[in-house]
């Protein structure tokens, strides 16, 4: 879940336990364009600020992370192995 949605506002990525209704984790993004994709017990998300996230979808600690240096807007995509992701200058 993204929360808020004003331009150039930090967002929260948010894990939520679907059975207590409890927040297990938060974790601040800036403009979080990017919808999250869970794969292989790791999720993936981008930011506007160009950082492509990869985090433990358990507690939400990162376990890497690499900086494009341009917005990441589009919601990546897992196609054997390789992780796609298209960025705010048309480049994949």
């Amino acid at each position: 879940s993204v929360v808020g949605q004003t331009p150039r506002e930090w967002r929260q990525l948010v894990a939520f336990d679907l059975i207590t209704r409890d927040t297990v984790w938060r974790r601040d993004l800036l403009n979080g364009w990017s919808a999250p994709l869970l794969s292989d017990g790791v999720l993936f998300t981008g930011s506007e600020t160009g950082t492509v996230l990869a985090l433990n979808p358990e507690d939400g600690s990162e376990v890497w992370k690499r900086d494009f240096g341009r917005q990441v807007r589009s919601t990546p995509v897992m196609y054997e192995g390789t992780l796609f992701l298209g960025c705010h200058d048309n480049r994949l």
